[in-house]
């Protein structure tokens, strides 16, 4: 492992050069007759957390003994040298996180491993050290605390960056996605993603079955999903940090190669922000399901209007006189949602969706603008009736 070299020539904050020196050869000093006991306690700790693949012998156990080793090695040599170092210094955390990555080892665990492990190892060190060897090891311990976090970010953006190329096992991709979503500030190449909630339309007999049949195909095609009770979340790569002004609008190839219709709600986000983006596409989820959306791919703006109804109690209440003339006729509260919702007003084509003649659809329209008074082909009456529509209950 490269070191950090220390800063020569002259004093560097209340210590000379040489009493640099002098108290990085007492802090290893003491650090390597302590970290026999170091290693034992962080062995013994993980192999009671994440279990017996931990253990010396285990799979996991030789590679974090070593990884312990090295880290306190690097926190020592960066503690001397009064600064934090570099990438290719950090190089060999990256190169165990994607070999741990391959063995199976998941985010959650891997996550566990680096905090137990070099915080582990610093307060045993600290707590085993003699009276006049803790002043010795009080500047390593508090140069660990600052760099522990750099080795943490670094292994786990090469185990996400690894999933992002390779990771096929399906506990993995959960694993994976759980903690994308869990708002941890890991800087990813390629941040950007796309938070998608799928889910089949409601009403039918069979929506357990084909949301299950959802979660397979997404599983098969290697996506990152994570399957829920009501939807799959599926998280799908952007080729740059620079977010989509409409996420529906962005191709995503597994979505399209869906065999069974699929509702789904979508927001974009980088990572570190990806809960705050899942928190936006279950909002989207929950109007879409309200509102009885048909199969297709929404985002906020899509469902923008019951949106701003919902956050105002006041202004749905005025909105609701104007859609209860419709109440008593389910019929035409249909016909109106299927005009107003991506027929771009066409009237053979929301017919179609509608499975009426186009006679009938001018009927129920014409029967509609009676009975509110609004027109059914003026833009702003539409809009009105559009959140009228989006206040009524449930």
């Amino acid at each position: 492992m490269s070191q950090v070299p220390a800063r020569c020539g002259g004093a560097t904050g209340t210590l000379g050069y040489w009493d640099q020196v002098a108290t990085a050869r007492r802090m290893r000093a003491v650090l390597h007759g302590l970290l026999p006991r170091i290693l034992t306690g962080v062995d013994t700790e993980l192999a009671a957390t994440l279990g017996p693949d931990f253990r010396p012998h285990g799979r996991h156990g030789v590679r974090l003994l070593d990884l312990v080793r090295a880290g306190a090695e690097l926190t020592l040599a960066s503690a001397a040298a009064d600064q934090l170092v570099g990438s290719d210094s950090l190089e060999e955390f990256a190169e165990s996180a994607r070999l741990h990555a391959e063995d199976g080892l998941s985010a959650q665990a891997l996550r566990l491993v680096v905090v137990s492990s070099y915080t582990s190892a610093l307060r045993t060190a600290l707590a085993e050290a003699a009276r006049t060897d803790r002043v010795a090891l009080m500047s390593l311990v508090s140069w660990g605390a600052r760099l522990g976090p750099v080795i943490e970010q670094t292994e786990m953006t090469a185990f996400l960056d690894w999933h992002r190329q390779a990771g096929h096992g399906r506990r993995l991709r959960r694993d994976t996605v759980r903690a994308l979503l869990s708002g941890s500030p890991l800087e990813v190449a390629g941040s950007g993603y796309l938070v998608g909630l799928v889910a089949p339309p409601d009403g039918g007999p069979d929506t357990a079955a084909e949301l299950g049949r959802i979660a397979e195909e997404l599983l098969e095609s290697t996506a990152l999903v994570l399957p829920r009770r009501q939807f799959v979340v599926l998280l799908h790569p952007l080729p740059s940090a620079d977010l989509p002004l409409l996420p529906s609008r962005v191709a995503v190839p597994v979505l399209d190669q869906l065999t069974a219709p699929a509702r789904v709600a979508v927001a974009a986000g980088v990572v570190g922000e990806l809960d705050t983006a899942y928190r936006e596409s279950v909002r989207v989820w929950r109007l879409l399901r309200r509102h009885r959306y048909a199969a297709g791919r929404y985002d906020l703006y899509s469902v923008i209007a019951e949106h701003l109804v919902a956050g105002d109690p006041a202004a749905a209440d005025r909105l609701r006189v104007l859609a209860a003339p419709l109440a008593g006729s389910p019929a035409l509260a249909d016909t109106l949602r299927g005009w107003i919702r991506g027929s771009d007003l066409d009237r053979r084509e929301a017919a179609a969706t509608l499975h009426v003649h186009p006679n009938t659809l001018d009927r129920r329209l014409r029967h509609i603008e009676e009975l509110t008074g609004l027109s059914t082909r003026r833009h702003d009456d539409l809009w009105l009736l559009r959140l009228a529509l989006s206040a009524q209950p449930e």
